[in-house]
């Protein structure tokens, strides 16, 4: 806001010091165009060269804010372009990293639910080994006989007081 400020304090300082310096200069001049001459007071030809040059300034200002405007909206749909391109392209390999992944996975429960397996054929045979060898060591071994328990009376030299 302070920009603008100083920009229409400026300018009106400027148009100040015309008006100023044309008031100053009353006197009449004879302005020669080459095909017709006038004689005019010098104050309507700084005021109107003063006009005619913010004119030409103005219509170059808003050529030039055009063509920027243009610019800037061309270079806004390129970029929305873009964006759409770069979103589809992530999308894309986002998609193609997931099918990846997601084949990845099944390949290793493939390999998990073989070494499950692998695993159960070794445990029944270690099993089975074990059982077999326990069933020899049971052949080898003579039957033992279980010995009566003796049983004893409690002394009777205690005596419950």
């Amino acid at each position: 806001m302070m920009k603008k400020m100083w920009k229409w304090i400026v300018a009106a300082i400027v148009i100040l010091l015309v008006v100023i310096f044309s008031v100053m200069n009353t006197r009449y001049v004879s302005l020669d165009f080459g095909f017709k001459s006038l004689h005019l007071p010098l104050i309507y030809i700084l005021l109107g060269s003063f006009i005619l040059g913010g004119l030409v300034t103005m219509l170059l200002w808003l050529t030039s804010n055009f063509e920027h405007r243009h610019n800037i909206k061309a270079l806004q749909k390129e970029l929305d372009a873009l964006q759409a391109s770069v979103d589809d392209r992530v999308v894309t390999e986002v998609s193609a990293a997931k099918i990846e992944l997601e084949a990845r996975l099944a390949e290793k429960e493939q390999e998990l639910i073989a070494v499950k397996k692998d695993f159960a054929e070794d445990s029944n045979i270690k099993n089975q080994t074990i059982d077999e060898l326990q069933a020899k060591l049971m052949a080898l071994m003579p039957p033992q006989v279980e010995e009566p328990m003796e049983m004893t009376l409690p002394d009777e030299s205690f005596t419950a007081e």
